[in-house]
């Protein structure tokens, strides 16, 4: 156990509260905002925000380079931004305050501010980052041109105007659709926009008061029109008047992009009377913000799976012990560590990072289960913020030498009072419900692992419910795919500098059942040991599932005859025959293979209930 203590991590341990570090996206240098609420990519060379992803993983902008300037088709690509200010093509810094231009320079002031500045050094803005909005103020203008700020990209992370809405200080609630011919215009205080399915609303409030022409209208990527194109995006404009005129010709006018939580209706009216109220009221309340480095009053340290837990009681799954929990409201938060018995503390990273951590405050404490002695152990973790208060929290663990883990093995998680006395949950805040175990989260690989590292040959059945997806995007934290996975053979994360650590390989395989926007379409894929020489393979079949409605997924391994292990995947729903046929299969040498390994239930950026799961040996 001496040995793991003696590491010296190789990962930063991140400020958070406002998080601002270097990232890139479509090749652009960026810089990576964290907050309590929302993930911002802001284009250091463009001046402009490349990506808002909320909690879900939802990305608000989803801003591409190609192609950068092709109307319609960049409503789906390159037009999407914010703010993006200067615009005319008489103009020498058309483009700054734009995704994918190349007009500015942007540098961080400090902990929680952005300035940029154009190349011609006519035009310099700031943003001011708090949890869960971001202020935006215009210091200094070219007197000869005027500006605007605009939101464009897609609500809640996809195109489909008939399940948005939209709501205005003087408008109200809507779930009209004006497109490129009949604009909206008005002067408004406040705008918000949401999504029937998706539980919160991004808003823009200007913090002073005009009379210049506001816009809001759907633009589609295609001749077909908002309703009915592919893809598209939101255009609203404060200081965008008709004739796709700028209003704005002075400095100083500060505005606030953010996030309120909502609750969705599917059908009727998408917000109510009194929640629309209470949203302005929340909204208006941004133009005068306290202070972002307070320490927020509800503090607290949570262990998510109770302040006594085992490990090893019915075997060893994997190479790890996951204690997981988060700090709440980790606004000023400054420094997290965590302390095993009497040994010396270690940094803690916290979330969101974008993979195995999804929220503000997450934390996933990763301990080798070989270095750890069977018996009683102590963990502490301690957070520290930056007006130097401390706060603590204990659990205890027993390590306990029991295993190898049983076969046959079934859960009926309807029935199960405490979830680590029947898996062991690796990733993901879970939660037991009368009808199952259920994703808090749609996030990057929620995991539950079941089995033992000893485990060969086995067939297993899982029944769930399927309530939502993100959809997939090509970046974080869907990457190219939202799916709900079953991992054979699977011997837990390799160590790779990170805490807690993110690379999957080498496993046995994985197979994912891909969920498509269309929910007709989904398509099984395995994803075999790793490394360029091993391709996905994929089903031919498409298959249909219902929101709400359980279906079954069957997972089987088994060494063949010819040196190879056999991997095998279906899927039908509830009611129907099981098919006779398996939807996708795929063979690897054994010699390259994970000879054994346990059972894991990977939900990608889905949310999904697991009702039940059987696993028998097989010969």
């Amino acid at each position: 156990m001496l040995g793991f203590f003696a590491l010296n991590f190789a990962f930063s341990n991140l400020l958070h509260g406002v998080e601002i570090s270097e990232t890139q996206h479509e090749g652009r240098e960026q810089f990576l905002i964290r907050t309590e609420v929302i993930t911002w990519f802001y284009d250091r060379a463009g001046g402009g925000f490349s990506r808002l992803i909320d909690r879900d993983g939802r990305d608000w902008i989803n801003f591409s380079k190609n192609p950068l300037k092709e109307f319609p088709a960049s409503a789906a690509s390159g037009y999407r931004g914010l703010p993006n200010l200067v615009f005319g093509s008489g103009n020498p810094d058309a483009g700054a305050g734009h995704p994918g231009f190349d007009q500015c320079i942007s540098t961080q002031v400090d902990d929680h501010t952005i300035r940029t500045v154009s190349r011609s050094g006519e035009w310099h803005w700031v943003w001011e980052f708090h949890e869960d909005h971001a202020t935006f103020t215009m210091e200094k203008t070219d007197p000869d041109h005027r500006w605007w700020f605009l939101y464009e990209g897609p609500i809640a992370g996809s195109f489909s105007p008939s399940t948005k809405f939209w709501a205005t200080d003087t408008a109200g609630v809507s779930t009209r659709i004006p497109h490129i011919k009949d604009q909206l215009f008005g002067q408004w205080k406040w705008v918000y926009f949401g999504d029937r399915r998706t539980p919160r609303v991004l808003y823009l409030v200007q913090h002073q008061p005009d009379s210049l022409d506001d816009t809001l209208w759907f633009m589609g990527s295609s001749d077909q029109g908002a309703h009915t194109a592919p893809d598209g995006m939101m255009v609203f404009g404060f200081g965008r008047g008709k004739g796709t005129a700028p209003q704005f010709n002075t400095s100083g006018v500060s505005i606030s992009v953010g996030m309120l939580p909502m609750v969705p209706n599917a059908t009727g009216i998408p917000v109510s009377k009194s929640e629309h109220l209470n949203l302005g009221r929340s909204i208006e309340s941004k133009i005068n913000p306290t202070d972002y480095s307070s320490t927020p009053e509800d503090t607290g340290i949570q262990f998510w799976y109770g302040p006594q837990q085992r490990f090893g009681h019915l075997g060893k799954p994997q190479r790890w012990i996951n204690v997981l929990g988060a700090v709440l409201s980790p606004g000023a938060l400054k420094k997290l560590e965590f302390q095993l018995d009497d040994h010396s503390s270690q940094p803690l990273s916290w979330g969101t990072d974008l993979h195995r951590l999804a929220l503000p405050g997450d934390f996933n404490v990763e301990l080798p289960f070989d270095e750890i002695s069977t018996g009683l152990h102590h963990l502490l973790v301690l957070a520290t913020y930056k007006n130097g208060d401390q706060i603590q929290k204990r659990m205890t663990f027993e390590k306990v030498g029991g295993g190898p883990w049983p076969q046959p093995y079934s859960i009926d998680f309807s029935k199960v009072e405490k979830l680590q006395d029947v898996v062991q949950v690796v990733d993901g805040h879970w939660e037991l419900t009368d009808s199952g175990v259920r994703t808090q989260q749609r996030w990057y690989d929620r995991v539950l692992t079941m089995g033992d590292q000893s485990w060969k040959n086995y067939d297993a059945r899982i029944q769930l419910t399927l309530h939502d997806v993100t959809p997939s995007q090509r970046n974080a934290p869907t990457y190219n795919v939202s799916h709900f996975g079953v991992a054979l053979r699977w011997q837990g994360h390799t160590a790779d500098g990170r805490q807690p650590s993110r690379r999957w390989f080498p496993l046995g395989a994985q197979g994912e059942f891909l969920i498509r926007n269309n929910l007709d379409n989904n398509q099984w894929r395995i994803l075999h040991n790793g490394g360029a020489e091993w391709k996905p393979a994929y089903g031919k079949q498409r298959h249909s599932v219902d929101f709400g409605k359980p279906f079954w997924v069957r997972a089987q391994v088994t060494d063949t005859e010819d040196s190879q292990t056999l991997y095998r995947f279906k899927q039908w729903n509830e009611g129907e025959p099981e098919p006779s046929e398996w939807s996708v299969e795929g063979k690897e040498p054994s010699k390259t293979d994970l000879d054994s390994g346990a059972l894991c239930i990977v939900p990608h950026n889905s949310d999904v209930t697991i009702h039940s799961v059987e696993i028998r040996a097989l010969d």
